[in-house]
């Protein structure tokens, strides 16, 4: 996080919030886009269970509703969310179609 800080600290805003990196570098997400606030001008959704196995967005260690909410209180981000899933490479759409009804219930 420190290393994306200084990388756009005097510059103007753009950061994407990966997820899954942030996880799997030891840094939550929760604690990461209050840091950014409006410079997260992108957000990948992408989940772990540890740091070995891919979860499907929001059943793992990804709390969708305190992302969401971070999102709109921390930010003004207003861009798609990029869902990311690679352990199924052969075959996403379902664990896609789960994470969209994910958000979209944690939108409400």
């Amino acid at each position: 996080m420190a290393s994306i800080l200084d990388t756009v600290d005097d510059r103007q805003p753009g950061a994407c919030v990966d997820t899954g990196h942030f996880f799997r570098s030891g840094e939550e997400p929760a604690e990461v886009i209050p840091r950014l606030c409006d410079r997260v001008l992108a957000l990948h959704l992408k989940d772990f269970v540890d740091e070995e196995n891919e979860a499907v967005p929001g059943t793992g260690q990804l709390d969708l509703s305190e992302l969401l909410t971070l999102l709109e209180t921390e930010t003004s981000f207003a861009q798609p969310l990029v869902i990311e899933y690679e352990a199924d490479a052969g075959n996403p759409t379902p664990a896609v179609e789960q994470t969209v009804a994910a958000v979209r219930d944690a939108m409400e």
